[in-house]
């Protein structure tokens, strides 16, 4: 096997051990650390290594470009960057969260809900969140009128308000089971571990995750 062919079958084999879907950061930087800590100890496959071998070394300068590219396109395929992760909630929504109807025409309708979450991941990760939305439906489609949330952990608080949302209804086996929604919040207050957050816009992301539940996702 000639050294070229067995950089490329190498940077190949890495490829495809690091390219699988990502759900978290945590799980990413381990992937991305595997990747360094190979580049770290590989020798190339095919190349007799002995103490007089001209050809023996950790790797080439093409290799290296090839892996390092590869960690790049696994942070833009999994849609993550390391400072842009804040931290991500899985939801319990408490209490009667049923439509009301306003009357005006069909399908129009305002939804208070109350939720309670645990973080999961990221900087929220042991956080407990409380939070409250209004919510205008017209059909399908959804606008968060008004919402505040209060994140707690053990020296941290965090307080923040809704500036923008928007949401469409999702069915599973005919039936309502929640929103995709989407929009921006802004922390009006934060301290102690929180702090670094105090005055931030932060993006957020719902899905839900069955009946009365969802996961929410922050992100600068």
């Amino acid at each position: 096997m000639t050294e070229p062919e067995a950089e490329v079958r190498f940077a190949t084999a890495l490829c495809e051990r690091v390219s699988e879907p990502t759900r978290t950061q945590g799980q990413l930087i381990c992937k991305i650390r595997g990747v360094l800590i190979s580049i770290k100890k590989v020798r190339l496959p095919g190349v007799r290594v002995t103490k007089h071998n001209p050809r023996e070394r950790p790797m080439t300068t093409r290799l290296i470009a090839t892996l390092l590219c590869s960690a790049l396109g696994l942070i833009g395929t999994n849609g993550l960057a390391f400072a842009d992760m804040v931290g991500r909630y899985e939801c319990t929504v408490v209490g009667s969260n049923a439509p009301e109807p306003i009357g005006d025409r069909t399908g129009h309708s305002l939804q208070s809900v109350q939720y309670s979450c645990v973080g999961v991941d990221g900087l929220l990760k042991g956080a407990v969140l409380t939070g409250n939305a209004m919510v205008e439906w017209d059909g399908p489609k959804s606008t968060f009128l008004a919402a505040s949330t209060a994140h707690r952990a053990p020296g941290g608080l965090a307080v923040g308000q809704l500036l923008e949302g928007n949401g469409s209804i999702v069915m599973k086996d005919g039936k309502p089971i929640g929103q995709d929604a989407s929009g921006k919040a802004v922390i009006r207050l934060a301290s102690g571990t929180f702090a670094a957050l105090s005055g931030k816009t932060l993006k957020w992301v719902s899905k839900p995750t069955g009946p009365n539940r969802f996961e929410q996702e922050y992100s600068e």
